[in-house]
C-alpha cells in the first residue's frame, strides 16, 4: 500500500498501459491473421489445454514467474503481478464482449493488426515507463542478456522465434499479422518510449 501511495501516478500509468495492451491483444485475436510471438504461443497453449486464451496467458505467465523468481526476482514488482493477473482476463473480457468483429477482407484484417500494433505498442511503452517491474517473460530475457552479455534485442529475437514456432505447432494462429508485429511492434514501442521519457508524469524508483 505504501508503494501505491508513493507512486500512485506510476500505478495509474501501469494500469492504463495494461488496458491498452489488452485492447491491442484483443485486436490481434480479432484480425485472425497472426499475432505477436507470445500471443501465438498462448493461443497454442489454449488449444492444447482446451481453454480460453485469457486463462492460457495467465497460466504461462505464472510458470514464467516461478522461473524468474528463482533466477532474478529483482525484476519483479507490481507491474509483474498486473501482467500476470490482469492482462489475460482483460483480453478475454474484451474478446468475449464482441466489440470488435473479424472482417471478411484481408485489407481490413491487416488494418486491425496495424491498429492493434499502435494501441498495444503504446500500452507496452506505458507499462514499461511506469517502472514498477517487468513481466516474467521480459524478466527472463533481461536476465539472460545480462548474464551472457548478449544484447537484449538478439535474445528477444531468439525467444520470439521459439514462441512463434512452438505456438504455431501447438495450434496458434501464425500469419502475415505475426510478420507485421516482428517488424513494426518494436519500433512503435521505441517511438512511444521516447515520447514518454520527455514527460514528467511519474517518479522514478531509486
Amino acid at each position: 500500500m505504501e508503494l501505491i501511495k508513493k507512486y500512485y501516478r506510476n500505478v495509474i500509468v501501469l494500469l492504463l498501459g495494461v488496458l491498452l495492451l489488452s485492447i491491442g491483444g484483443a485486436l490481434f485475436l480479432t484480425a485472425n491473421i497472426g499475432s505477436d510471438s507470445l500471443m501465438v504461443f498462448n493461443q497454442g497453449i489454449s488449444v492444447v489445454l482446451k481453454t480460453k486464451v485469457g486463462l492460457a496467458i495467465m497460466i504461462s505467465n505464472i510458470i514464467a514467474l516461478f522461473i524468474i523468481f528463482f533466477i532474478n526476482k529483482k525484476t519483479l514488482g507490481l507491474g509483474s503481478l498486473a501482467i500476470i493477473f490482469l492482462l489475460g482476463p482483460t483480453i478475454q473480457i474484451i474478446k468475449d464482449a464482441n466489440i470488435f468483429k473479424t472482417p471478411n477482407t484481408l485489407i481490413l484484417q491487416i488494418l486491425i493488426v496495424l491498429i492493434g500494433i499502435v494501441i498495444g505498442g503504446l500500452g507496452l511503452a506505458l507499462y514499461m515507463y511506469a517502472d514498477l517491474g517487468l513481466s516474467p517473460f521480459e524478466g527472463i530475457i533481461v536476465t539472460i542478456s545480462n548474464e551472457t552479455k548478449v544484447r537484449f534485442g538478439i535474445i528477444k529475437i531468439i525467444f520470439d522465434a521459439i514462441y512463434f514456432t512452438t505456438g504455431a505447432l501447438l495450434g496458434g494462429v501464425f500469419g502475415i499479422g505475426s510478420i507485421m508485429t516482428v517488424f513494426l511492434y518494436g519500433p512503435t514501442i521505441d517511438m512511444f518510449m521516447k515520447l514518454l521519457k520527455k514527460t514528467n508524469i511519474i517518479k522514478k524508483r531509486p
